[in-house]
């Protein structure tokens, strides 16, 4: 059992989780006998029943599968694991197996292990304890992957993920005839803000802002800070005129309820916004910022404290 080197004497070590799905109870009875002094072993006798568990253990290390389960495959019910628990190890487990389709499974990362039945007691313990070194490998790596695309002071997307993200969604956008829309914002009067009150204070309004805008707008919506005090919010499927509710949702929303300030007393805070869209404005990534941007800039030069659109 692996145990934590820095967990308490007298605390035993939290078990990491694996799920096994097989439609016979005898062979999850085998496994849960087999694995339990490692893991807490969740069963489930199908598929759908498995979905359930995992929505209530987004936790879990290992998923081992049945390939030959009734109305859905192992393997395509992996690739619903590889959105679920992208963190989870997935493992198949079969008495007869499609060597070529199952190698396919393999190189696209649908798969991590095949385990043939019957099985040999020792050696399949041992497999899974080096599964589960190999999940802990996957979350590092998501967590490195997620460090790089995210700004360290306010925990949204940064500006290298919103260029790259930003020519995928137009390209998107135009291929499928759909609309995008893009919102620049500003926080007004940001640099007397420092001056003002300090460098660290300066962070809690930049973490304090993101949040809020991540409050306004849905979770399909990509908010990046773009640099400074400029953030980004990326809408697919979204109309201009629908772009520039939005952006007055967001802005009145400063004004209505004020960020706390140092002291922890509302401090009237307020943003400018520019608004573009495509194809309405430009078809082209970089065409669509030149656009949100200079109407941004409009924002600003009229007063501050308003949404322009291009």
């Amino acid at each position: 059992m692996m145990t934590d080197e820095h967990q308490p004497a007298n605390v035993p070590p939290i078990k990491p989780k694996i799920l096994c799905i097989d439609d016979e109870s005898s062979i999850l009875a085998a496994l849960a006998r087999l694995l339990s002094p490692d893991f807490v072993v969740l069963s489930a006798t199908s598929t759908d029943q498995a979905r359930e568990l995992l929505d209530h253990h987004r936790d879990v290390a290992i998923v081992l599968t049945d390939h030959s389960m009734p109305g859905e495959s192992g393997v395509r019910f992996l690739r619903y694991v590889q959105t679920a628990a992208p963190d989870a190890v997935r493992a198949i487990l079969s008495g007869r197996v499609d060597v070529e389709s199952m190698a396919e499974a393999i190189n696209t990362a649908q798969v991590h292990r095949v385990i043939l039945k019957p099985w040999d007691n020792d050696i399949l313990r041992l497999q899974m304890m080096e599964a589960l070194a190999s999940h802990g490998l996957l979350r590092e790596k998501r967590e490195l992957e997620r460090l790089s695309i995210t700004d360290p002071v306010t925990q949204v997307r940064n500006h290298r993920y919103f260029q790259d993200h930003l020519k995928i969604e137009v390209e998107r956008t135009m291929r499928h005839d759909r609309s995008l829309s893009l919102v620049m914002i500003d926080i007004d009067h940001f640099k007397s803000y420092n001056d003002r009150f300090g460098h660290p204070a300066g962070d809690t309004l930049l973490r304090a802002t993101a949040k809020r805008l991540l409050d306004q707008v849905r979770g399909l919506d990509t908010v990046a800070r773009y640099g400074g005090e400029e953030f980004a919010i990326l809408m697919p499927d979204t109309s201009f005129e629908n772009a520039m509710l939005v952006a007055e949702r967001v802005r009145t929303s400063f004004v209505k309820d004020p960020l706390a300030g140092p002291d922890g007393r509302p401090t009237l805070v307020t943003i400018s916004l520019g608004v573009a869209s495509a194809p309405r404005n430009a078809t082209e990534s970089q065409d669509l910022l030149s656009k949100a941007d200079v109407a941004l800039y409009t924002a600003k030069r009229q007063g501050r404290n308003q949404s322009v659109g291009a």
